[in-house]
Order: structure tokens, then sequence, then C-alpha cells
């Protein structure tokens, strides 16, 4: 794999985590630790993988690299799919009312 893969998908990984953990009003403080310090660790396996020269320590280090990612992702994945949730709840909650309003106002 070219090594800017690695540095493309560490960048990926910090936008997606402020975009999403960005939304959110209130978050579980753990979770969002738990993502930076995946970042981080993506970052530091980044720099090991392009400074190393062994085929076998590589091949280690892309496979803790990609699983470092695709937890991330599903981590903000389930965000983005709770946040979607509420936002649907939320709107037909306020057309229900909305839909109440009208309709007290036409029996007037």
């Amino acid at each position: 794999m070219p090594i800017d893969f690695f540095e493309k998908e560490v960048k990926k990984a910090q936008e997606r985590f402020n975009q999403t953990f960005g939304m959110l009003n209130v978050c579980d403080l753990k979770a969002r630790q738990r993502a930076m310090l995946k970042i981080i660790q993506m970052g530091r396996l980044k720099d090991t993988i392009m400074q190393s020269k062994n085929n076998d320590e590589v091949k280690k280090e892309r496979s803790k690299f990609v699983k470092k990612r695709n937890w991330l992702n599903n981590i903000f994945s389930q965000i983005e799919a709770e946040l979607n949730e509420r936002r649907n709840h939320v709107s037909s909650n306020s057309n229900t009312k909305r839909r109440a309003t009208e309709r007290s106002n036409i029996a007037r």
C-alpha cells in the first residue's frame, strides 16, 4: 500500500471524529477518549509503517492499523445512527404537535 494511504486514513479519522463528536451536545467521555486514543495509535502505527523495512513487521502493523480504523468507523457509524434516530424522533414529534394545533384551530 502506498504510504499516503495511511496518512490519508489518519486525517479522515480526525475529520470524522470532529464531525461526529462536534455534533453532540453531550457525549460519553469514555467513548470520546477511546476514539482519540485510537486516532493517536493510528498515527503512531503510520509512523512505524513508514519507517520500517521489515516486511513481517509491516504486515503486523498494517493489520493493527486496519483494526483500529474499522473500530473507529464502527463507533462513528453508531453515533451517527443514534443522532439520525433522534432527529427523526424529534421531527416526528414536532409534526404531531403541529397537526394537533392545526386540528384545534380548525375546530374553532
